[in-house]
């Protein structure tokens, strides 16, 4: 699971991908949105920004759910089986209903094969 794969990643490294990143584009000077969307990606709850005061903040949960759809479609065959309070935040302010994510979802899993080609 991706929490336990971070661990290892800080304990061999002393910090995990989601840091570094967010500390690469920061000297990328990229804009604080990206930094930030790379920063919580995985924990978008801990990022201390109102929707409304800065739009552009939307990219947090719209990077966290991308995560989730390819990690929890991998693990959970394209289907989530619970909505954590994180996830269902998240998908309020992406403007995403559930019907939305499965159709997503869907989509996603179609082009599996396609998309691993890229990884190569």
């Amino acid at each position: 699971d991706s929490n336990s794969l971070i661990a290892l990643e800080e304990e061999a490294f002393g910090a995990g991908h989601a840091e570094v990143g967010s500390w690469f584009a920061d000297k990328c000077k990229l804009p604080s949105s990206c930094i930030n969307s790379i920063r919580y990606h995985h924990n978008p709850e801990l990022f201390r920004s109102p929707i409304n005061g800065n739009p552009l903040s939307v990219l947090v949960p719209i990077v966290y759910l991308a995560n989730l759809i390819v990690l929890d479609g991998q693990e959970n065959h394209g289907r989530y089986t619970e909505i954590s309070r994180a996830q269902a935040h998240a998908l309020q302010a992406a403007r995403i209903n559930g019907e939305n994510l499965i159709q997503i979802q869907e989509t996603v899993a179609a082009q599996r094969d396609k998309i691993t080609e890229y990884y190569v």
